[in-house]
This record gives structure tokens, C-alpha cells and sequence, in this order.
């Protein structure tokens, strides 16, 4: 009996394959040839065909069951729930004044937002450029988290241009108002926020890792402040040099109110009574109103002054870049050398000793 060729045994085997379809053995070849020529030199395997099929079929089924801004939305917010529940709260706020100045976002199917809509969204809903900033972020990480999923192909934020910021220019506490403010501390509360005060002022640690931070985090043997990753702001990890002045204020305040190593550094009801030691201090008015983070500016302002070290000022303050750093934090107007030298200097009894000669006091 005569052999058929093994070429017409794979010619046979396909066209049965193929039987009672609208395909023939010729079209599917050439299917595999377009797909080749669409890969360009790539090698055309059966997996790789195989991928491209795979992906067009999502394709098909997002086209025909799109996602909506609104849904997309609420996804996005539950993969964030392990974040704090401020940065919750800041972008439910900010998706709920997107909603609600553009009722049809919520329905609107995420392939159908151009840039273009993007853009007019975030011009008609906030009136600000630093509302449009923070806006822009919480878009771009809505649309990203879309493309992974496969409910959109683009991310059509990261084509609106970014809103210009023009920083706020902080200036930093003069010695004459960090000692009063350290005074009022120690007068007020029974001491008791004294530690928080001097945390942010001598170690530039933000007023909300300060509420969070026990005291078992001050490892005085160490010499540093111990943030974990649910103290920071970031989510980072980071260890803040305690230095002589700061080691002397945390002393003063373990030696007054003989905390354990988990009583909180900040006393209950802090925020009330933080606001109103700042009033007694001299702030809280119209003409004197105190400027969020002003003690982290004071910080660093102080310490580049007097260590000349940017790079261990970056990492003492977290930042991962000295751009920051640099363009925001550091405004050393009015600080000479000396005056810096006697911030580093400013113990409790020269607090102390400044308050009661106020003829003699530094500015």
C-alpha cells in the first residue's frame, strides 16, 4: 500500500480540524502569517499565537462589558484599605467633588474619557492648582489600576500637563518664638506636651507621626527615634538621630511624667491642647496664623545651617530625593551661623533661663 506524504497528512488533519467552520486551511495560515508580520522579527511560536488570541479575546469582552469611572473607582479605593484612613478620606473626598460637579462620570465607561475630558474635568471641579495636583494623582492612580486589569488601554492623565505649583514659602520659627513656644509647653498641661513639641522642632518629625509614636520608640540608647512604616506619612520606614538638645528635652519630659514604654508621646486630647498652647504662644490670629508643618521647616532650616550636611538632612526628613528638600524646605533667611548654633543649644533650662531675662532674648 502506498504511503501518503507526510505533508498531505498534515494537510489532511487540518482541513478535518477545520471542517463545518467559516475558516479555511489557507485562511488560518494566513492568520499565522499576519500574526508574525504584526510581531515584526519576532520568532512566531504557537504560545506566542496563542497570547495574541488570548489578548484579543479580553479585548472583545471589555468592548462589549466596559468598566465605569464609578466602578473603576470603588476598586481602586478597596485594593487602598490597608492605607490610613485619612489618605481614605482624602480620596473619597476628592472622587466625591469629581462626581459631583460631573454627574455623568459615574457612568461613564473608562475607554470613552479622553484626555481632553480629563483635562476639562479637572479645570471645572477645582479652582486651585494645587487642588488639581492632588486631583490629577488620585485620577492617574485610578487609570492605572484600570490599564492593569485590562479595563482600559491607556492612562489618559499622564498626557494632561501637571498644574504648576508654586511653593508656599515657609519661613522658619526665629529663636525668640521657638522659646516661647518650648516655655508654653513646659507651663501648660503639666508638661505633658512638651516631648511632642520638641520631637518635631528638634527632629522635624511630622505633627501626624508624632500622635502616632510611643514611647518605646525612643531608643535614647540608640540615639534615635524609631519610625515604622505606620508611624510615617510614606509608609517608609525610618530612624530620626536624636541629638544632644533633643536628648535633654526627652530626659526633662521622662523625669516629669515617668511615661511607660507605651503611653503615647502626645497626651489625650492633644490636638485641643497643642492649638491652644499655640495661642498662648502667640498664634491662632489673623495676622499670626500658624502655618501647618511650620516646625518641620524650622527643622531643616536650622540644621543646614549649622551641619552643612544636605544628604543627612534627606534622610534624617525621609525625602527620597534632595529636590524637595531643596525647593521647599530650606529657607535660611535671617539665620546666621550663631543663631543656629544656640537653637542646638536650646535646652530646658536655657528655655528657662532665656524666659526670665526676656530683655536678653535672642531674635
Amino acid at each position: 500500500m502506498r504511503k501518503t506524504p507526510k505533508t498531505n497528512k498534515l494537510r489532511y488533519v487540518g482541513a478535518a480540524l477545520l471542517e463545518g467552520e467559516s475558516v479555511t486551511l489557507i485562511q488560518a495560515a494566513r492568520l499565522v502569517l499576519e500574526i508574525k508580520e504584526a510581531l515584526g522579527d519576532e520568532i512566531c511560536t504557537i504560545n506566542r499565537c496563542r497570547e495574541v488570541v488570548s489578548l484579543g479575546l479580553n479585548a472583545i469582552k471589555n468592548k462589549h462589558h466596559p468598566v465605569s469611572f464609578g466602578t473603576a473607582a470603588v476598586e481602586c479605593l478597596r485594593s487602598k484599605s490597608h492605607r490610613r484612613p485619612r489618605t481614605l478620606t482624602d480620596i473619597r473626598s476628592i472622587i466625591q467633588k469629581l462626581k459631583k460637579s460631573n454627574p455623568e462620570l459615574e457612568q461613564t465607561p473608562l475607554r470613552n474619557i479622553s484626555v481632553e475630558d480629563c483635562q476639562s474635568i479637572l479645570m471645572n471641579t477645582f479652582t486651585t492648582s494645587r487642588q488639581r495636583h492632588k486631583a490629577r494623582l488620585i485620577l492617574s492612580g485610578i487609570f492605572s489600576f484600570s490599564v492593569k486589569r485590562g479595563w482600559c488601554d491607556e492612562n489618559p492623565i499622564l498626557r494632561v500637563d501637571t498644574p504648576f505649583l508654586k511653593e508656599q514659602e515657609i519661613p522658619a520659627l526665629t529663636l525668640k518664638e521657638v522659646t516661647l513656644l518650648l516655655k508654653t509647653c513646659m507651663d501648660e498641661f503639666n508638661g505633658t506636651c512638651v516631648a511632642g513639641a520638641a520631637l518635631m522642632i528638634f527632629a522635624g518629625i511630622r505633627p501626624q507621626e508624632v500622635e502616632r509614636l510611643l514611647w518605646e520608640n525612643i531608643a535614647i540608647r540608640d540615639g534615635c527615634v524609631i519610625l515604622n512604616s505606620k508611624h510615617t506619612k510614606t509608609g517608609g520606614a525610618r530612624h530620626v538621630t536624636i541629638l544632644p538638645v533633643l536628648a535633654k528635652w526627652l530626659k526633662f519630659c521622662r523625669d516629669r511624667t515617668k511615661p511607660g514604654p507605651l503611653t503615647p508621646i502626645c497626651p489625650k486630647g492633644w490636638t485641643i491642647k497643642w492649638r491652644k498652647i499655640r495661642r498662648r504662644a502667640g498664634w491662632g490670629s489673623r495676622k499670626r496664623s500658624w502655618v501647618p508643618d511650620c516646625l518641620r521647616h524650622t527643622y531643616a532650616s536650622y540644621h543646614a545651617k549649622h551641619f552643612k550636611d544636605y544628604n543627612l538632612l534627606q534622610m534624617e526628613m525621609g525625602h527620597r530625593s534632595s529636590s524637595l528638600l531643596r525647593t521647599r524646605y530650606l529657607n535660611m533667611k535671617g539665620i546666621s551661623v550663631q543663631t543656629a548654633n544656640r537653637f542646638w543649644a536650646l535646652t530646658p533650662a536655657k528655655v528657662i533661663e532665656e524666659m526670665e531675662a526676656p530683655a536678653e532674648m535672642p531674635q
